[in-house]
């Protein structure tokens, strides 16, 4: 019996500990990959966001000739519908990711302008998402999350959201 308890019980607390550790480890890791992708969809929405307004902001160029002040609107313009356009994919990019998590992000994802359209919208839906997710582990949140709130419907699996109907109408 002395043998039991000197060399077996604490090498049976020792990997009872050690798979404690690793399992939580492991799923403290997963909620962190979690929360980084949709921290990186938010992110990439609101840089999306925020690219639209360049596209109509040249300003200070009153003082230049009629058809250098043209030009310049011209190539300030389609330089920031270009930086638009990117900042659209990788918010697309970032709300793929964020699908394998929650298919509720589905709606907002299929068509480009749809983004643009409803960013705010995603917004609040990617804030709510993570706050949940946050609770729902325990962890105390940053304080930056909305109250959740219960969407107004559950998407289907085939859902296409908003942009749906801008695409079979055409």
């Amino acid at each position: 019996m002395n043998l039991l308890t000197s060399v077996v019980v604490p090498l049976a607390s020792i990997a009872v500990g050690a798979v404690l550790t690793y399992w939580l480890n492991v799923r403290t890791r997963k909620a962190s990959q979690v929360e980084e992708l949709i921290n990186a969809a938010i992110g990439a929405v609101a840089m999306e966001e925020a690219s639209r307004s360049a596209i109509t902001a040249v300003r200070g160029v009153e003082h230049l000739p009629d058809a250098e002040r043209v030009a310049l609107e011209h190539s300030v313009i389609r330089a920031a519908i270009e930086n638009h356009n990117a900042k659209n994919m990788l918010a697309r990019e970032a709300l793929a990711r964020v699908m394998v998590i929650d298919q509720g992000v589905r709606r907002y994802y299929y068509e480009p302008e749809t983004i643009s359209q409803y960013s705010a919208e995603i917004l609040a839906y990617l804030l709510r998402l993570r706050g949940d997710r946050r609770r729902r582990r325990g962890g105390a949140g940053l304080g930056h999350e909305q109250p959740s709130e219960q969407p107004s419907r559950r998407p289907s699996a085939d859902d296409r959201g908003p942009a749906q109907h801008s695409t079979q109408a055409k």
